[in-house]
């Protein structure tokens, strides 16, 4: 069962659309749209869970494998949309994870359902690590920060009788950094990380994002990004019978599509 939620898929779209589907205007400096350099990656994750899910008090936990990821369809999906001015960037991020399974506990067996949205609006700053030569680019470092939305739909249900779900939409904090190892003009790795939440307001205790992958450069603007990426979460709201909480890990490999423009030059896409 494949579902897509409105708001991530809409954002995306109008966001590719507004950055590499119009003709944009060109300013005095060669730059286009006053950014001298603009990519947007669509990708598809296939994530395994290790998670313990509590919806109204009542606790289960979700527990599925990279092989029901790929046999029931049940793949989440991430886009990313990057804006550069030099070194200086503005980065959306969005990140769909819609999974279920069920489980065995003392009363019977529960039917469970974790949905966590995610986007992400950053700033963000390159530094270049190495100087670029005729057999790669520059190997580059960059940190960002920012807030991160999210929304999150927990469902947990017994084969008999009514179930039990929460719904929560919030604001937190976020702060990342990246390292960009290319090797050749056509092929490059990369590393990237975020950490949010940290009890602030109504966030999570902690949520963080790893992933490390590679990228093969097609031509001047397409590259196909592969990798793999962990995202853990550790939430919880009330107590007793009015507790939501997940906390957990999701991981599995993903599997994306780079388009860049560049202003007056040809680059490698790298972003994942």
């Amino acid at each position: 069962m494949f579902r897509i939620r409105l708001l991530p898929t809409l954002l995306l779209a109008a966001a590719g659309t507004g950055c590499v589907g119009t003709t944009t205007p060109q300013v005095r400096d060669g730059t286009v749209g006053g950014f001298d350099e603009v990519t947007v990656t669509l990708a598809t994750w296939f994530p395994e869970a290790d998670t313990r899910l509590t919806a109204n008090g009542v606790k289960t936990k979700l527990d599925t494998d990279l092989t029901d990821a790929f046999d029931v369809g049940e793949v989440s999906l991430n886009g990313r949309v990057e804006m550069w001015e030099g070194d200086w960037g503005y980065i959306i991020d969005a990140t769909y994870l819609d999974m279920s399974g069920d489980s065995s506990v003392s009363s019977g067996r529960l039917s469970s359902h974790v949905r966590d949205d995610t986007i992400d609006f950053l700033v963000a700053q390159r530094y270049p690590l190495t100087e670029a030569s005729d057999e790669a680019p520059a190997t580059t470092a960059m940190i960002s920060g920012g807030l991160r939305y999210r929304s999150q739909d927990t469902r947990v249900s017994p084969f008999a009788g009514p179930g039990s779900s929460e719904s929560h939409d919030w604001i937190e904090p976020v702060i990342g950094a990246g390292l960009h190892l290319p090797t050749s003009d056509s092929f490059s790795f990369t590393v990237r990380g975020d950490m949010s939440g940290f009890d602030l307001g109504a966030g999570s205790h902690r949520t963080w994002n790893a992933f490390a992958g590679g990228a093969v450069n097609l031509d001047v603007s397409n590259t196909i990004t592969f990798g793999w990426r962990v995202y853990d979460v550790d939430f919880s709201r009330g107590s007793g019978a009015g507790e939501h909480a997940m906390n957990g890990t999701f991981s599995g490999p993903m599997l994306g599509w780079n388009f860049a423009f560049v202003a007056g030059s040809s680059m490698l896409s790298d972003q994942l």
